[in-house]
């Protein structure tokens, strides 16, 4: 599905996923592209968008966090603008797991 999304998704899009598969360490990137086969178009150009700029570990941290918040939280995410979004994922990924639950549901 993978091979289908680079047919049909934006110059961009198909640039921003390579970006972002040759950044992710192996294990990422298979959950990446399963999680890309569950998504429309669309929203896959705008998570890849986001990811792209962002460092590795901010990606990944990104990525990780669609598990530990609502996802209309996680999508509120994607809306950020790339220097709060880089600054939050800085200071939100050094609280414990604990901590950052309780600050994501009361972020949003």
């Amino acid at each position: 599905k993978a091979v289908a999304f680079m047919g049909v998704a934006s110059v961009d899009a198909r640039i921003h996923m390579n970006t972002v598969m040759k950044r992710s360490t192996k294990e990422l990137r298979s959950e990446i592209l399963q999680f890309l086969d569950k998504l429309d178009v669309p929203l896959c150009e705008r998570l890849l968008k986001v990811m792209a700029p962002l460092s590795t570990q901010l990606a990944a941290q990104l990525f990780c966090m669609q598990w530990e918040i609502d996802w209309d939280r996680f999508l509120l995410t994607l809306d950020m603008e790339q220097e709060t979004l880089t600054k939050f994922l800085n200071v939100i990924y050094d609280y414990s797991a604990a901590d950052r639950k309780n600050v994501l549901d009361k972020s949003f």
